[in-house]
């Protein structure tokens, strides 16, 4: 490997990997035209990921795994010979377009460093989209040149301490990372957070591995500890304006997904109100927070201007965290919020745009299903739910909604089999309490004290299941239990929980 294609300064590439062998080769050969050398760090591979980088002329290095990203990346830099380096995983590449900005790049005598672009594929829902952030791959060689963290390395704030030249690029890379089943995805998301608690101990001081600490949690689906941890990423301030941006949108949308719009809404503000582009999704979370909070011309508002913002803050790649913009989603929330001002035929118009941008996404139908309920037309309420359902077959929501408009429809029995089949595939509070209501309804008073017994232990505090309870073993004839049921509802009360409702 000799990077006879790429003029100028010589670049080393530095890969680490682990069990790669089919994806390595295919990232060595996106670079090699323009590598004087390819450096990979081999963290203890058991299949032939070792021999495949050989055999496309890279140069391994074998380096025992010690639950540390930077420690792996800074190996390879110690041994890259080149006055450039660049850096890349084993999922990433570098298309073939972009080579000539890699060149131009590299005869560049202004920069010491250079923000690349990463495009990454996502999964499921958004499958056809991307996220791009960027981050600092490219850059001069130098022994002061080091990666810091566990994980989510970062090799900027040495790049600050040597007061190098870090400018903005617009070279891509292909990441395909993401694009992960969803088993592959929690167990990544497993090992990170191990990693970052790690972290945590190591640097408490660093709002950073709190940051990134929230954004494990929300993925893992834990809002509260979320909003743990970016509080205390606010709190102990020194983020970069665009990280600090970030952390008070994902704040407010971890806020949001605890109920708490009203703090949401102070939160996605604050972001927004900083121009930055990693907020320019506060204004979805604003439009969110609103609909919730009856405000849905407030809504409507906020979702217009993220249409007009998006692309102009997220075009230019001069923000460190960014994504393509996501007009499904809003034009989703444009659409439930002109439903709830009773605009129906607008929202069906807003339901198609969605169906447009995204019709792997069940988004678009359930909102055509929520227009046509609203005009008791069930039958194709129905159908828009079963589309929706076939591309999202858990969503909690849209089972309700169908079991909902069974229901109104007239077919209690049929709406019941719809939530016990769920059920049966996913834990759900308020599929287990429609449950109980249905079982209620259809006269199977049994049935539904094994529900209500099931969402009080989802939910131990909750006020309504103990007295859903009570009213139930009344009518059984059963006077202790109901006794007992009362008073476990009177010390929920006291101790301030919040009855569990189905949600709107």
């Amino acid at each position: 490997m000799n990077g006879r294609e790429a003029a100028g300064p010589p670049l080393s590439v530095c890969l680490i990997a682990k069990n790669e062998e089919e994806r390595l080769p295919v990232a060595i050969e996106s670079v090699a035209p323009f590598a004087a050398e390819v450096v990979v760090v081999d963290t203890g591979s058991t299949d032939g990921t070792v021999a495949a980088a050989r055999s496309h002329g890279a140069r391994v290095i074998e380096r025992p795994w010690r639950d540390d990203f930077s420690d792996a990346r800074n190996h390879g830099l110690e041994a890259a010979t080149g006055v450039w380096v660049l850096c890349l995983d084993a999922d990433e590449t570098l298309p073939e377009r972009e080579g000539g900005k890699l060149r131009r790049l590299l005869e560049e005598k202004r920069a010491d460093a250079w923000f690349v672009r990463l495009r990454s594929a996502l999964a499921d829902a958004d499958e056809g989209r991307f996220s791009i952030h960027a981050f600092p791959r490219l850059f001069r060689n130098h022994p002061a040149h080091r990666f810091e963290g566990r994980v989510h390395e970062q090799i900027l704030p040495s790049l600050e301490r040597t007061g190098a030249r870090v400018r903005f690029s617009d070279l891509t890379i292909d990441h395909s990372g993401y694009a992960m089943d969803r088993e592959s995805r929690r167990r990544k998301l497993e090992r990170n957070l191990r990693l970052l608690e790690m972290d945590r101990e190591e640097r408490p001081e660093s709002a950073l591995v709190l940051f990134h600490l929230g954004e494990t949690h929300t993925l893992l689906g834990d809002p509260e500890r979320a909003v743990e941890a970016y509080s205390g990423a606010i709190a102990r301030g020194g983020l970069s304006a665009d990280h600090s941006a970030a952390t008070r949108q994902n704040l407010a949308a971890a806020l949001l997904r605890l109920g708490r719009a009203a703090e949401a809404i102070e939160e996605a503000e604050r972001a927004a109100r900083t121009g930055a582009g990693s907020a320019v999704a506060a204004w979805l979370v604003l439009a969110s927070a609103r609909i919730r909070t009856g405000d849905p011309e407030g809504a409507v508002r906020d979702v217009d201007r993220y249409l007009k913002l998006c692309d102009r803050a997220l075009s230019g790649g001069k923000t460190l965290l960014g994504f393509t913009p996501d007009r499904a989603k809003a034009h989703l929330l444009r659409g439930e919020a002109l439903l709830r001002m009773g605009r129906t035929v607008e929202a069906e118009r807003e339901a198609e745009r969605v169906i447009r941008e995204n019709d792997g996404w069940g988004g678009g139908h359930r909102l055509l299903g929520r227009a046509a309920a609203a005009r008791e037309d069930w039958a194709r309420a129905e159908e828009s739910f079963r589309r929706a359902l076939d591309r999202e077959p858990d969503r909690i929501e849209t089972v309700r909604d169908l079991a909902v408009v069974r229901v109104r429809g007239g077919d209690p029995a049929s709406a019941l089999a719809v939530v016990d089949g769920a059920l049966r595939s996913v834990e759900s509070a308020d599929l287990v309490d429609l449950q109980a209501r249905l079982r209620v309804v259809r006269g199977d008073l049994r049935g539904a004290v094994e529900s209500y017994r099931r969402l009080a232990g989802l939910c131990p505090g909750s006020v309504e299941a103990h007295r859903r309870l009570a009213g139930l073993y009344h009518k059984l004839g059963d006077s202790e239990k109901a006794k007992e049921h009362l008073v476990e509802s009177e010390r929920c009360s006291n101790d301030n929980a919040v009855p569990h409702k189905i949600s709107s």
